[in-house]
């Protein structure tokens, strides 16, 4: 492994080590999306590189993943995936209501992505 694989595998040990220790769960309760570091580390960058305003959260239910998007199925294939979308209030309500700042940062956040993810 390399430099970077030892430290990922020491952050994910010691991640379910505490996991472990205060809730008595195991690696194996988890889907593969649920424990990858990756992909969410280089997209920040992008981010910050780009000056792209986001916020991170939660997204899915416990032992299940996934939050109503297929990332946690094609996770479970070895894909690197993440979720990114626009925060909405009253989601399939018959009015929706999202800030133009938040949808402008998402375009200006996949535009960043895609020019800029190996």
């Amino acid at each position: 492994m390399s430099g970077t694989e030892e430290e990922k595998e020491l952050v994910k040990q010691t991640i379910l080590s505490l996991l472990k220790e205060q809730f008595d769960v195991e690696e194996e309760d988890f889907l593969s999306a649920e424990l990858e570091i990756v992909p969410a580390g280089k997209a920040r960058a992008v981010f910050d590189k780009e000056n792209v305003g986001f916020q991170t959260g939660e997204l899915g239910k416990v032992d299940l993943g996934g939050g109503g998007t297929i990332a946690f199925i094609m996770a479970n294939y070895g894909m690197h995936v993440i979720d990114s979308g626009v925060a909405v209030l009253s989601m399939h309500a018959p009015y929706e209501v999202t800030s133009k700042a938040d949808v402008y940062e998402a375009y200006c956040g996949y535009k960043a992505f895609l020019a800029n993810m190996e």
